[in-house]
């Protein structure tokens, strides 16, 4: 997974400066950052990754603005994508969360796992994005990486303060 993630972003370096078009940079930043996540995916599924980021990180602060800026970001959009990619499957979407209170335990720490994977993968695609934006001028592309990096990782804040939310009612 890393080699690919290099191998992409190598590639990318290589290919003389031009300017992609709209569904063209669309679909090399949403694999950049599908790759990029993936990468420390497979670190979480190993190491309790959720530990690396302060407990308070996690603890809900202000339900109304979450709300509002994953309405202005359209993260519905970006989790029906999901849903047709990686998440369309019930046994993946089972192994977060299996409609048990158990289960409502066992999601708010994947999605901690989860989290770290990518806050590490938008720090690096960051990075990516910057250096893709000043060396070669992908205008397009750098903004496409960057708002489906920045969506991705705050789509899960959403969903996990919308479970912890109704954990307490219970």
């Amino acid at each position: 997974m890393v080699s690919l993630f290099v191998d992409q972003f190598r590639i990318l370096m290589s290919i003389p400066k031009q300017q992609f078009s709209f569904i063209i940079s669309l679909l090399i930043a949403y694999l950049f950052v599908l790759i990029g996540t993936g990468v420390f995916a497979l670190v979480r599924f190993a190491y309790p990754t959720s530990k690396l980021i302060e407990t308070k990180y996690y603890e809900l602060k202000n339900a109304k603005r979450l709300r509002l800026i994953h309405s202005v970001l359209g993260v519905k959009y970006f989790n029906k994508a999901l849903l047709l990619t990686f998440w369309g499957t019930k046994k993946n979407r089972k192994r977060y969360f299996d409609g048990t209170k158990t289960g409502i335990k066992n999601f708010i720490y994947q999605t901690h796992q989860s989290e770290f994977g990518h806050w590490a993968a938008f720090i690096l695609l960051l990075i990516c994005g910057i250096i893709l934006l000043v060396v070669k001028e992908y205008y397009l592309l750098s903004l496409l990486l960057f708002l489906i990096n920045f969506i991705g990782t705050f789509t899960l804040s959403f969903y996990r303060d919308t479970i912890v939310l109704e954990f307490k009612k219970l």
